[in-house]
């Protein structure tokens, strides 16, 4: 039992090792009330990183559940992508790197009518396009989008790597208008369709290993102390 407690651990550590999930925010949880909107300064509810807009005045626009009769996909809040201009809500990480699995999931709704948006994810440092696929969706439902392709040989651990989000067209024919989006994410090595990536930090799985070492080495005891 000792061993197989041990083995187990071995194997969460390694998973850990294996699998992560990557932006910050995904949800676009902001404290967003109910049946209320508000634009919000990217620098501001960003500090230490997380979303960024490529509008001029630096506004993201967050919805909150009921507005304008539309429910989060996921959570209670989601982002507009055209805020006061068009534009595009991107986010740049680091750790993806050549021969990597990268696994994306994202939630799309049209306001007015029909609207297209375009995921593209670039490696900053070089301008190599990792991938780039537009997708349109009706006001109607949420368009739920996943998928996954392998980074090939252009791309170093230490690149910065863009998944930007933007607002190609809306059917409200407003700059101000149009693409919902929500449940924005990605994972390395996950290879998962589920609306989110059910992955314990590293921390996380440490701690379930050590909790199973322990009750391991417990049942252990008792059993020699019973002999």
């Amino acid at each position: 039992m000792l061993r197989s407690a041990v083995f187990s651990v071995a194997l969460l550590l390694l998973c850990a090792s294996l699998s992560s999930a990557g932006l910050i925010n995904s949800g676009f949880e902001y404290g967003q009330a109910n049946n209320s909107w508000s634009d919000h300064s990217d620098a501001s509810i960003n500090p230490t990183g997380g979303w960024l807009t490529t509008e001029p005045d630096h506004q993201i626009e967050i919805w909150g559940n009921g507005y304008s009769g539309v429910n989060a996909y996921d959570g209670t809040n989601f982002a507009e992508l055209n805020a006061n201009a068009v534009g595009a809500l991107y986010q740049n990480t680091t750790g993806i790197k050549s021969g990597d699995l990268v696994d994306y999931h994202f939630a799309h709704r049209g306001r007015l009518g029909v609207d297209t948006m375009e995921l593209k994810i670039t490696d900053t440092k070089t301008g190599v396009v990792l991938f780039d696929h537009q997708y349109s969706d009706g006001n109607q439902a949420w368009g739920f989008y996943s998928g996954s392709f392998t980074v090939g040989n252009n791309v170093a651990s230490t690149d910065s790597i863009q998944f930007s989000y933007g607002s190609i067209s809306a059917a409200g024919g407003n700059a101000t208008y149009g693409n919902l989006l929500d449940d924005a994410d990605f994972g390395i090595g996950i290879n998962s369709t589920s609306q989110s990536y059910p992955v314990p930090e590293p921390s996380s799985f440490a701690l379930m290993g050590l909790g199973a070492l322990g009750l391991a080495m417990a049942a252990y005891r008792r059993r020699k102390m019973l002999v």
